[in-house]
């Protein structure tokens, strides 16, 4: 089983309560988000989190520290101006094992972490993506996949009442693949990394149906409340 993982904890803030804070600090039921993406990984048993902040780090750090239940935290710092390719490969350097679960710090996704482990190895892909079901207008675009479940093509066009699957932004990623790719030091990783490799390297679409948030967004973070109140990560 994968016992690492990096959060790529987001830059953008996000106002809940008439409070500015960063969206991994937002607070429901009395929890962070990031404390209910901890309790989370915590549950399949990933003990090893890398978190890529930037200036919210003092905050996070302040509450969280090293140690989160049987996790050892740590951190990459200054990774926002990087952009999200950038942030992440530094974050790689912090990584110890094969393979490493990689997930957007604005985002819960509910993935079955062994089955998605299982999925990876199965068709011992370097890279694969958590895709989601849209069943409503999103932010982010949608993934295209064959009948073998390789990516195929990546759309920013989102028909909500498509059977289209979306990035999920969770990752699980081969750490030599990644590492040995020649890239610049800042890049995006949706935009530069993956909708320029998928055609020669094969990326495989691992679909869910189960909870997604995007907290980036308004409309989920009214929601989200009720959602988290239903999960087992506690």
């Amino acid at each position: 089983m994968i016992k690492e993982a990096i959060i790529l904890t987001s830059g953008r803030s996000q106002s809940l309560g008439g409070k500015e804070l960063p969206i991994s600090m937002l607070r429901f039921n009395d929890k962070h988000l990031l404390e209910y993406q901890l309790n989370y990984l915590d549950f399949y048993g990933v003990n090893h989190v890398i978190l890529a902040v930037g200036d919210d780090q003092k905050l996070i750090y302040g509450f969280f520290g090293n140690k989160y239940k049987s996790i050892e935290i740590e951190y990459c710092e200054n990774s926002h101006v990087l952009g999200t390719g950038g942030a992440l490969k530094k974050a790689f350097e912090s990584v110890i094992g094969h393979t490493v679960f990689a997930l957007s710090g604005d985002l819960f996704f509910d993935v079955n972490l062994t089955r998605f482990e299982d999925f990876r190895r199965m068709r011992e892909a370097a890279l694969c993506i958590a895709t989601r079901f849209i069943d409503s207008t999103t932010r982010l675009g949608s993934v295209v996949v064959n009948e073998q479940n390789r990516i195929t093509g990546f759309s920013d066009n989102v028909d909500p009442y498509s059977d289209d699957f979306m990035n999920g932004g969770f990752y699980c990623i081969k750490s030599a693949y990644f590492m040995n790719k020649n890239t610049p030091e800042v890049f995006s990783f949706e935009k530069e990394f993956l909708e320029e490799n998928y055609k020669s390297d094969p990326f495989y679409g691992y679909r869910c149906y189960s909870t997604f948030l995007d907290l980036a967004t308004s409309i989920d973070c009214k929601r989200a409340a009720n959602e988290f109140s239903k999960l087992p990560y506690r």
